[in-house]
């Protein structure tokens, strides 16, 4: 299944605020996360275009095997250096 794939799941809600989650129950798995200045200066000369959303992932070793995949459409920032957690997608792009 893909990440676009899964919000159209009946169990997943979204939170429609200033900044989207999306969740299945009380627990989000994705959120609309905007690139601060830090980020945008952390990625260098060519930080991703459009929106972005960032993904929840179980295990630290998951979210380097996605940025480690190369794909454009999947980075990192330092803000979430060694966490299992946020990986971020530009959205439209799944």
């Amino acid at each position: 299944m893909t990440f676009g794939e899964s919000l159209l799941r009946p169990e997943v809600a979204e939170d429609a605020s200033e900044h989207p989650a999306w969740r299945v129950r009380s627990k989000s798995f994705a959120w609309d996360r905007p690139l601060r200045r830090a980020d945008v200066h952390d990625l260098g000369a060519t930080p991703p275009d459009g929106p972005i959303v960032s993904v929840y992932v179980a295990r630290l070793g998951e979210k380097e095997a996605l940025i480690a995949t190369e794909t454009p459409t999947v980075f990192g920032t330092p803000h979430f250096d060694g966490l299992s957690g946020s990986t971020g997608w530009p959205s439209g792009r799944w």
